[in-house]
């Protein structure tokens, strides 16, 4: 008597590795790093408004632009999309630059922005560059 016997192994796939979830944003303002420690979006009257806070200096990043954005749009600094950075009751507005969406999936927006922002005051010019973040509304 002949006992053939087949073993055979399926392959165990791996899981996707983790996507960040978390609240986050990061820049680098004037070449300094800033990193938020708390991030707000909101959905309201037709604008979508992303708000980063740092306290170690008191400052905030806010971002603006329409409701209603997919992933791949690219949102140039304008009047009705834009980028303010606040610190010491100063407001910088957003004169030119970018905000791209990367992803947007259920409530959860992912994205880049950077730019030139001015103090209309002074004319005191601050870049930010590198930025990114995620959001969940």
């Amino acid at each position: 008597m002949l006992l053939i016997l087949s073993v055979s192994c399926k392959k165990k796939s791996n899981p996707p590795p983790a996507q960040n979830t978390s609240p986050s944003m990061t820049t680098t303002i004037s070449g300094t790093s800033w990193t938020a420690t708390t991030l707000r979006a909101i959905d309201s009257n037709g604008t979508d408004t992303i708000s980063g806070y740092q306290p170690s200096d008191s400052s905030t990043i806010l971002l603006l632009f329409p409701s209603g954005q997919n992933a791949g749009d690219t949102l140039k600094v304008a009047s009705i999309n834009t980028i303010e950075y606040i610190k010491s009751n100063v407001v910088y507005v957003g004169i030119s630059g970018n905000i791209v969406v990367s992803s947007f999936s259920g409530n959860l927006m992912k994205g880049t922005f950077q730019g030139i922002v001015e103090d209309f005051n002074s004319k005191n010019k601050i870049s930010i560059a590198g930025g990114s973040f995620t959001a969940k509304f």
